[in-house]
C-alpha cells in the first residue's frame, strides 16, 4: 500500500517515537499534501533526510551496522541502499589462551588482532590465540533502475540483492525507452556484483506468469528467486534461507 498507508498504520497503532526517512528530494512534500488532505494528525515527528543521486552516502551507522545510499538511473531521482554489517572482533580461544597464561588485560588487542608476546620474548600469532568471526552479512536493494553495470560496485559481493526486473529482454528497447531493467539484465548485473542470491522484483502487470521472468534471469544467474508477498529472505551465516507464504503454499 505504500510509504503513506504504512505511515498511516503507525500513527493508527499510537506510534509515539520519531520516524527517519530516507529518500530523494520532493519527497517530504509527496507526503505532506496526502497528510493535509486527509486532515492527519500524526502522533510522532517525521524527520526527512535527502538522498544524494551523485554518489555512494553514508546514511546511518553504530557500532554493528553501516547503510548506506548509491545512485541509479531512471526517469526521476532514485537511489539504491546497501545494508552491511560491521565486520566482528575475532573471538578469544580460551584453551590456548590458558595453554599460555595470557592475561585478561590484553584480550581486547587479541581481539582486534594483535600477536600477543609472551615474557620470554616469543611471540604466539594471534592465529592461534584467537578464532576467526562470522562475515559480515549484507542486503543490496536497486529499485527503479536502468541497466548499468558500473553500479555494481557498489554492491559488490552481497549476500542478498534486489534488483528490478521490469520486463522480459524481447522489450529491452522498451525497458530502455522508461529506464527499467530486463529480467536477463539483472542476471548479468547480479553476476558481475558477484553477490551469492538475487531476488528479482517490479514486474510489469503484462506478465501472468511471472516464472518466465524467472527462467530468464537464471539464463544469466541460477541462484535468483521472485519477490513475492508472503515470501521472507533470511541472511544467515554463508547461506539464505527463504520462508514462502505465498498463497497456496
Amino acid at each position: 500500500l505504500g510509504l503513506t498507508a504504512l505511515i498511516y498504520t503507525m500513527n493508527f497503532h499510537h506510534r509515539t517515537e520519531d520516524l527517519y526517512i530516507y529518500g530523494p528530494a520532493g519527497l517530504s512534500e509527496i507526503l505532506e499534501v496526502q497528510f493535509r488532505c486527509s486532515s492527519t494528525e500524526l502522533r510522532f515527528k517525521i524527520h526527512f533526510i535527502i538522498t544524494g543521486n551523485e554518489k555512494k552516502e553514508l546514511l546511518f551507522e553504530n557500532d554493528e551496522l553501516e547503510i548506506f545510499s548509491f545512485p541509479l538511473r531512471h526517469r526521476i531521482p532514485t537511489c539504491g541502499f546497501l545494508f552491511r554489517e560491521k565486520e566482528l572482533p575475532r573471538k578469544i580461544n580460551a584453551e590456548r589462551c590458558k595453554h599460555y597464561n595470557v592475561p585478561f588485560e590484553v584480550f581486547d588487542a587479541l581481539k582486534a588482532g594483535e600477536d600477543y608476546v609472551l615474557p620470554d620474548g616469543r611471540i604466539i600469532s594471534n592465529d592461534e590465540l584467537t578464532i576467526e568471526p562470522l562475515p559480515p552479512r549484507s542486503y543490496g536493494y536497486c529499485s527503479d533502475t536502468i541497466f548499468d553495470l558500473s553500479f555494481a560496485e557498489y554492491v559488490k559481493d552481497c549476500d542478498l540483492l534486489y534488483h528490478e526486473s521490469t520486463f522480459l529482454h524481447e522489450l529491452v528497447d522498451r525497458a530502455v525507452e522508461t529506464y527499467h531493467t530486463t529480467a536477463l539484465q539483472a542476471g548479468k548485473f547480479a553476476k558481475a556484483a558477484n553477490v551469492k542470491q538475487l531476488i528479482i522484483g517490479h514486474f510489469s502487470a503484462r506478465y501472468n506468469n511471472l516464472n518466465l521472468l524467472l527462467d530468464e534471469t537464471r539464463l544469466a544467474f541460477e541462484r535468483t528467486e521472485l519477490a513475492l508477498e508472503g515470501r521472507s529472505f533470511f541472511i544467515e551465516y554463508n547461506k539464505i534461507v527463504f520462508e514462502d507464504l505465498t498463497p497456496g503454499k
